[in-house]
């Protein structure tokens, strides 16, 4: 089989190479007709254009062909009128052998009753010859990324963007401008190592991984990266999590625990979701930053560090600041070096290399070959992501584990999708896959809006971000649910 350098490209590389011509392809294309000079022409045509291509001069030896190699051939451009066994027979019987291909009649016939036939019997479309060789070739096109799209794994560039490399260089997938510029910054080292840095960004969205990429381009690297996420930690253990504690301070501390500040001493502290502190916890945190000084739980004695915070949140701490949840003064201490990291909705550019990467680590942990198709991945560009990265990563994951098939089809990734989501299939009229989704989301969030008075606490129940889940109610109208409900 031909090499293929669009099976290596990324997707818009490969889309330019497409529509110039002069690509080989990862398959062959099969003609099979009984006129050896039209044969020749179309061999030539296909050729100049970087096909592979492979032919036959009656329908027998074209099934041969198929029988042999089945595998071989991704689309098939059959003559109608053929001496012996005719197209319709010959198409019939390529298909009873395999079906992971598409068939193009290309005939002489003018009249559009002539194509009925042959699509009855399994043909994808009818090509007039008359039409002439660019139209017959646009055709071929459109198949063959039909084809590659519906059958073909739509694997990881070998050849990267310049935005790709600069992405991959800080430990993260995609190719986005957006990603691309923050990946830059961090590594033309355009973020100032002793300066305090707040991350903004919904959840999902990859804030851990831009503070260890900043760790680790910074002159602190030789220093630990500690984290903490403050929504995780009981509001009570935070100041010894983050100061550490002398044995029998409180009720369980059994032995004296050196605290996250000491740790990241030289080094960086990530303080994820931050605006979710106690008030408590803040005060103490901002002394600590601004004099440099811990003081462990239960002690008398002062500690001196010197440990950058890196901190993260996906709430508007402006708005927290207002409604008296957050101090504005810790606010001025973290918001030195501003960042703000895109929404997967923002940089969709960034889906494919995310399932890309995560179909990579599937297939490193369980010793598969799995993939998705380029058609797939298509779906997933086109669907809502509130959970971002996080959540396009995890249902890469869900679809790859839960197909007993070596590549993830679009239609296989619909029944996946409609499983997980808990969807009913629709029998009169179905809808599109990203409309059927979208139905999905707005009834799980109507479900979840019934079972509770509160907005934030139906946020917590469809396990997304506040401010994403106010998002949604805009984007599906769902205006009823009055601020009564609000808190």
């Amino acid at each position: 089989m031909a090499h293929c350098l669009l099976y290596y490209l990324s997707r818009g590389e490969r889309d330019r190479r497409f529509r110039d011509g002069g690509i080989q392809v990862p398959y062959k294309l099969l003609l099979i007709d009984d006129d050896t000079a039209v044969l020749a022409a179309m061999k030539t045509i296909l050729e100049k254009n970087g096909y592979a291509v492979d032919t036959a001069v009656n329908g027998d030896q074209g099934i041969a062909k198929v029988r042999s190699n089945p595998r071989d051939y991704g689309v098939i451009i059959l003559d109608y009128h053929m001496k012996g066994k005719d197209g319709i027979e010959t198409a019939r019987e390529i298909l009873s052998i395999t079906r992971e291909l598409y068939i193009l009649f290309n005939s002489g016939d003018k009249e559009q009753d002539a194509a009925t036939l042959p699509i009855r019997a399994g043909a994808t479309f009818f090509i007039q010859k008359a039409k002439g060789a660019d139209y017959f070739l646009e055709n071929v096109r459109f198949f063959c990324k039909q084809y590659e799209d519906r059958f073909l794994p739509s694997p990881k560039s070998s050849d990267p963007s310049e935005n790709e490399k600069v992405i991959n260089a800080i430990g993260m997938a995609g190719r986005s401008n957006q990603l691309a510029e923050l990946a830059r910054r961090i590594l033309e080292g355009r973020i100032d190592d002793k300066a305090n840095i707040l991350i903004r960004g919904e959840s999902g969205a990859g804030k851990q991984m831009i503070a260890r990429a900043i760790h680790r381009a910074s002159s602190r690297r030789q220093g630990d990266f500690v984290e903490l996420n403050c929504a995780a930690i009981p509001q009570n253990l935070i100041e010894s999590e983050l100061f550490g504690h002398e044995k029998g301070s409180f009720t369980g501390a059994e032995k004296k625990k050196p605290g996250l500040f000491l740790k990241a001493n030289h080094g960086s502290l990530f303080l994820d979701e931050i605006g979710d502190a106690d008030l408590s916890v803040q005060v103490k945190l901002l002394k600590a930053i601004e004099s440099k000084v811990i003081r462990p739980v239960g002690s008398n004695d002062d500690l001196r560090v010197d440990t950058r915070i890196i901190a993260a949140t996906n709430v508007n701490l402006e708005e927290a600041i207002l409604q008296k949840r957050f101090r504005a003064d810790l606010y001025y201490r973290l918001n030195v070096v501003s960042l703000y990291l895109p929404p997967i909705a923002e940089r969709p550019q960034d889906i494919e290399p995310i399932v890309l990467h995560a179909t990579e680590v599937f297939n490193q942990l369980r010793g598969t070959a799995k993939s998705f198709t380029r058609g797939a991945i298509e779906i997933l560009e086109k669907l809502p992501w509130p959970g971002n990265g996080r959540e396009i990563d995890n249902v890469a994951t869900i679809a790859l584990a839960d197909t007993s098939l070596d590549i993830v089809t679009p239609e296989e990734l619909k029944r996946i999708l409609k499983k997980h989501n808990g969807a009913r299939a629709a029998v009169a009229n179905p809808l599109p896959l990203g409309q059927e989704l979208e139905a999905i989301t707005k009834r799980r969030i109507l479900e979840a809006l019934e079972s509770t008075d509160s907005l934030r606490e139906a946020a917590k129940i469809l396990d997304i971000p506040f401010t994403t889940f106010r998002t949604q109610l805009k984007r599906f109208g769902i205006t009823q649910h009055t601020s009564r409900k609000a808190m």
